[in-house]
């Protein structure tokens, strides 16, 4: 803000020089880095400016930086092989070559959580017989030991 001038004055001001701007509403903003890492900002504050016809956002808030995701079907790309497969969309369903839906999101889990590969996550998960938490704290339990 500029000294002496009240917010007010300051939105008739950026209104005469031809400058919009706009309260979005949001509860998460993620931006996708080219290096693969996402910026996360939860309870954003975001502005939409608008000025000489160019559009800009303006966020503000509690920034984290999440590591590069592993590379893995997108579960939309799961579901719409499931669709056309001619069988239902439900997680239990199964296209040859793809996994079901909840075990795609369980090894991704269990990779984030304890930074494991996938095999290391895959294999986890089975000797848990599917149970997260389980799986989860014997692979930071065994990270601490090393």
């Amino acid at each position: 803000m500029i000294p002496g001038i009240n917010s007010r004055e300051m939105q008739k001001m950026l209104k005469q020089l031809g400058v919009k701007s706009e309260e979005v509403e949001a509860e998460r903003v993620v931006v996708e880095k080219t290096d693969g890492t996402r910026l996360v900002v939860e309870n954003p504050s975001v502005t939409l400016v608008e000025m000489q016809g160019q559009k800009t956002l303006q966020v503000a808030g509690d920034f984290r930086e999440e590591a590069k995701p592993a590379k893995t079907m997108k579960a939309t790309e799961a579901e719409k092989l499931v669709e056309k497969s001619g069988e239902n969309t439900s997680n239990t369903s199964s296209v040859e070559g793809v996994e079901p839906l909840s075990e795609i999101n369980d090894v991704e889990l269990v990779m984030q959580e304890t930074g494991v590969s996938r095999e290391e996550a895959e294999k986890a998960l089975s000797d848990s017989r599917g149970d997260l938490a389980e799986a989860i704290l014997k692979l930071q339990e065994r990270g601490k030991r090393k």
